[in-house]
């Protein structure tokens, strides 16, 4: 399906391993996904999300959100302009998070050692990259 999208770049230097980054990259699509539509005055359907390790767009850990309709609809344009809005909603809902480590809530169903940190750490360092 040819449609329009908006992507996260993250950066690899916030993840002790591979595996450290792609559970980032799940823990962000996740928040994306979940926040997104309140900014965007949309379905939770309306627009998904996927993962690429090495992208082939960017050859690097990304995240994209894209319409689920051919063409678009313009959820991925706004989203584009109100990124940082939206990332500092998902830093918030991480740190506000009464839980230690990660949680459901949080940063999805992972959750061990700092790696609620990791997270913040990865949404800040997208907010004003977009």
């Amino acid at each position: 399906m040819h449609t329009t999208a908006t992507w996260f770049t993250l950066d690899e230097r916030f993840a002790y391993s591979e595996a450290d980054l792609e559970d980032q990259l799940e823990a962000v699509s996740d928040l994306m996904r979940r926040l997104a539509p309140l900014y965007l005055m949309c379905d939770t359907l309306d627009l998904f999300t996927t993962i690429q390790m090495k992208s082939t767009h960017t050859s690097k850990p990304t995240v994209y959100l894209y319409d689920r309709y051919p063409g678009g609809i313009g959820l991925s344009e706004a989203l584009y302009k109100d990124a940082d809005m939206v990332l500092e909603a998902a830093e918030r809902t991480v740190s506000d998070c009464p839980c230690e480590s990660g949680c459901p809530r949080c940063v999805g169903m992972i959750g061990y050692g700092d790696f609620k940190q990791q997270v913040i750490r990865q949404l800040q360092g997208l907010k004003g990259t977009i």
